[in-house]
């Protein structure tokens, strides 16, 4: 295959490199599990080392969709 391949979700970066289609940098929390089982190794680990910090805004229950809800609020 030749190009680029782009892709917004986590998941689907996640398979592509199971796919063995390139390279990707992903959160930890995505590919522990290939990590371990080593269907997925780790590379250019010192070569990256900037850290990106993840924000949440929750806007209250009224404005939450009925999926996202903890359920013992629904």
């Amino acid at each position: 295959m030749h190009g680029t391949l782009r892709a917004n979700n986590g998941e689907t970066v996640r398979h592509m490199a199971l796919l063995g289609l390139g390279l990707t940098r992903l959160g930890e929390f995505h590919v522990r599990a290939d990590l371990e089982a080593r269907r997925l190794v780790s590379v250019l680990d010192n070569a990256i080392t900037d850290t990106e910090a993840v924000h949440a805004l929750y806007l209250g229950r009224e404005r939450m969709p009925r999926r996202m809800r903890p359920s013992w609020t629904s």
